[in-house]
């Protein structure tokens, strides 16, 4: 099986043109202390998205949802999205 390198595998705000098929719904979740910073953390979570999508044969993630909440221990936060492949010669 043939596996793309991280960078290829896009983040993408919204659903390309041509053909496209999706691959899986997937997601990861961490969990940090109140202090530290969102933004951060999203960064890490789109990269370890990036290599599930990668592991699946994907070309981009689509349909991202973060989703943030406070507990007593800290925040939980969680990145979700849908592996997808794309064909552009449609």
């Amino acid at each position: 099986m043939y596996l793309h390198p991280v960078g290829d595998v896009r983040i993408l705000n919204q659903r390309p043109g041509g053909t496209v098929r999706e691959i899986a719904r997937i997601g990861v979740r961490a969990a940090m202390p109140r202090s530290s910073r969102t933004s951060d953390i999203r960064q890490d979570m789109e990269e370890m998205l990036r290599e599930r999508a990668r592991r699946l044969g994907a070309d981009g993630v689509v349909d991202l949802r973060f989703k943030r909440k406070l507990s007593l221990k800290g925040v939980k936060v969680s990145l979700s999205g849908t592996a997808v492949t794309i064909d552009l010669r449609d």
